[in-house]
């Protein structure tokens, strides 16, 4: 069980694979999902404290487990089409509505044109890294990573410049935006965040569960100002 910091809380059911199936919050409502041999949710279904079916979603897998169909409550479909490597090359919403994937020869997404045929192009690095995005507007944003293929820059047209430090596990130590906003993560002995500190004041703190029979879940998430 989760507490968020209001004391609304957050129930968890897993099966017998430790797989989620069903989410239930304080007041009853539940999330109850089907899942199929090879772990897809192939049904959720949301009902309310009295049991009442309030909502309802299916998805469709072929048989390497790769969703081509998904179904809303009203039957409205998006469906979803691969090349022979795996890759989605196309998606088309209920309205109809089409969007195309392109790949090149090591299977890296490289183009994606959207529903008004706006075309975004990627590029990689010899690591398989993309390193630049550009838009449809031809806009560009560029990512660096150091030597363990962290992402330590990343220039956006629209936010900025915005700065990465890692610690020496590879988690995450800091991030700096354009504006000079920094947060800073803390870590425990297990390489889980408990703390993370903006330069504003606020702390956000995460707390797991601890015990004889424990998982090591996340259990209360305490928010600045709660």
């Amino acid at each position: 069980m989760v507490v968020r910091p209001t004391g609304e809380t957050l129930g968890y059911g897993y099966d017998a694979a430790h797989r989620l199936i069903q989410v239930q919050d304080g007041l009853g409502n539940r999330v109850v999902y089907t899942l199929d041999s090879l772990g897809n949710r192939i049904q959720e279904q949301v009902l309310d404290p009295t049991g009442a079916l309030a909502q309802t979603r299916s998805r469709v897998f072929d048989a390497l487990g790769r969703l081509v169909q998904d179904l809303g409550a009203q039957g409205q479909a998006s469906t979803y089409a691969y090349d022979g490597n795996g890759n989605r090359t196309g998606s088309t919403d209920p309205l109809g509505h089409t969007s195309a994937g392109a790949y090149d020869s090591l299977n890296r997404l490289v183009g994606i044109t959207d529903p008004m045929n706006g075309v975004t192009r990627l590029a990689y690095d010899i690591q398989d890294r993309v390193k630049q995005v550009t838009d449809p507007r031809g806009l560009v944003t560029t990512y660096t990573y150091d030597g363990f293929g962290n992402l330590v820059r990343e220039v956006s047209p629209d936010r900025g410049t915005t700065v990465y430090t890692y610690d020496s596990a590879g988690n995450l130590k800091t991030r700096t935006d354009a504006r000079g906003q920094r947060g800073a993560w803390t870590y425990d002995a297990l390489n889980r965040v408990i703390q993370i500190a903006y330069s504003d004041g606020r702390i956000e703190q995460f707390t797991y569960d601890s015990g004889a029979h424990a998982l090591g879940r996340l259990t209360r998430i305490t928010e600045p100002g709660v």
